[in-house]
This record gives C-alpha cells, structure tokens and sequence, in this order.
C-alpha cells in the first residue's frame, strides 16, 4: 500500500493503479482493515482516472469507485476529496466524445459546501465550484455570478489558507474577463495583504498592481508604492529596471509625491540565492500571469 501511494505521488501511474487493484482484494469496506480500505479506494479511483490515454472505461470505473466509497463512509476526508473528484470528472472533457456537465460538477462541489462547510476542503470546494461559472468569457453573468460568489466566499472566510488565492483568482478574472481595473487592483491587494502562496509570483503580482494603478486608474501613490516594492522587495525579479524609470517618470509628473527612488542593487555584488522573492521574470512589460489554482493553495 505505502509504495502503491508513493508510486501515484510521483505520478508512476500504471504501477499504482495495479498495486492498489491487488491490495484492496485483501480488505473489507467494514471490516477491521475499513480504513485501510478506505485509503486503497480512494487512491485506486485517482489512479484509474490518471491513466493515460484516457477512456470512457477507465473514467466510469474510477466514477464507479468514488461512489462505492461514498456508500461505505461520510468522512470528509474521503467522501468530501470523492465528490470533489466526480466533479472534476462532470467539469473536464477526458476524450473525444465525452460530455462536460457543469450544472453535475456544481451540485457535486455544492455537496461538500453543504454537508462540510467549515473543513479545509470545502475552501477548495468553493474555488472549483466558482470556476464552473467563468469557462464563458462572453457570458458575462455568468462571470459575475462565479466573481460574486467567491467575494462571498473569501469575506466569510478571513482565516482560510485559500484566502490569498481566492483574491488572485478574482483579480485575474476582474482583469481579464470583466475588464475591471479598478476591482482587480483591489483585489491582487487584498492577496498580497494574505501572502502569496507562491512568492515566485509576488514581483508580478507588484507589477500588475504597479502599472494598472499608473495607467489605467490614474492612481499614482499605489502605483509608487508597488513600484517601490519592486525594487526593494524582489531586487533580482527582472522588473526593477523598468519600476525605477516608471518611479522617475511619477517623481517628474507629480512632484507633491515626494517619490523617492531606490537604488538598484547590483545583483554580482549580493550572496546566496535569489530566493522566492527574486525569481527572474523575463517577460514583457505588458503580460500577466495566467491566474491561480487550487492546485497553488497550501
């Protein structure tokens, strides 16, 4: 069973899936062994999804074993991670003919935000469950619906160790499906204020803030302020050039500003690492990330 596990976590698929189809032959779902068989269930459904190339038959058996695990037990380690599976199933298109069902993969997140509302999963829940509303850019009530709900979400939710990525989830889609400057600015903020889960992200997150706060709002202390957090915050970011002109150009164009411009630190004079903070980022001044998933949560 442990190395069943530890062949699926480094993605070694096919020996998993085999693995876990013998073992679980040994065990019964209420027997003494129901939690090991509990494991084996989950883990043996996973697998069989994962199998490559996908098919209608390895998608049916893995939807089999989520709900023969959902008949055998409510943990919610089990049965809230199986119907989030089974949504994920409704939600993605696995091969040529297959179907996606959103209305399914909704009433499947739904499950876990009802019957577990306060768990950890249910967090996760919610940020799948909001991103079955905004596969349609050009529906945009339904993108406002998804925008809405996880602003609902994320507010009732302060300590959630999501709560960073629901607020780039919502500045990416404010941006980049509602054009809403102004709204996304605020909140890439409010993800910046919960930590960035991945700080290899943190110099354009800054950027992003930066330069729609200059260009687009005509906000020029926030614009100054991340400008600034460029440069001293994420020196090695590839950005810090660009930030300093764009300090110098705010100094010159609003002198009431007082903007002081740091220095560059040259990066052959520093030690060590550049560490999270300092990963390069050496694309155009104009593109933004792709946004997050719950994939990027801790």
């Amino acid at each position: 069973m442990d190395a069943a596990l530890q062949d699926l976590s480094l993605l070694n698929v096919d020996a998993a899936y085999r693995a876990l189809a013998a073992v679980r032959r040994g065990w019964e779902p209420h027997g003494d062994d129901h939690e090991l068989w509990l494991r084996a269930t989950l883990a043996q459904a996973m697998a069989a999804y994962a199998l490559s190339p996908a098919t209608p038959e390895r998608v049916s058996e893995a939807v089999g074993l989520y709900a023969l695990l959902l008949e055998n037990t409510q943990d919610p380690g089990y049965a809230a991670r199986a119907w989030i599976e089974l949504g994920r199933i409704a939600e993605v298109r696995d091969f040529a003919d297959d179907l996606v069902d959103l209305e399914r993969a909704r009433g499947h997140y739904r499950q876990v935000l009802d019957e577990w509302p306060e768990s950890r999963v249910a967090d996760e829940a919610a940020l799948w469950y909001a991103g079955t509303y905004v596969r349609n850019p050009a529906d945009e009530e339904s993108v406002r619906a998804g925008v809405a709900f996880l602003e609902s979400w994320a507010t009732a939710r302060p300590d959630s160790a999501y709560r960073s990525v629901y607020f780039e989830w919502l500045g990416w889609v404010q941006r980049r499906m509602l054009g809403d400057s102004a709204a996304a600015v605020a909140a890439l903020r409010r993800a910046v204020d919960a930590g960035i889960v991945d700080p290899t992200a943190l110099p354009m997150r800054y950027w992003t803030i930066a330069s729609l706060s200059e260009n687009e709002l005509d906000d020029p202390a926030t614009a100054v302020e991340f400008y600034r957090r460029v440069i001293l915050e994420a020196p090695r970011s590839g950005r810090t050039f660009e930030a300093q002109l764009a300090l110098r150009r705010l100094a010159a164009a609003h002198p009431e500003l007082n903007v002081e411009v740091p220095e560059l630190i040259n990066p052959l004079k520093t030690t060590g690492s550049a560490g999270a903070s300092g990963a390069v980022d050496s694309g155009d001044t104009t593109r933004e990330a792709d946004g997050p998933s719950p994939e990027q949560a801790p």
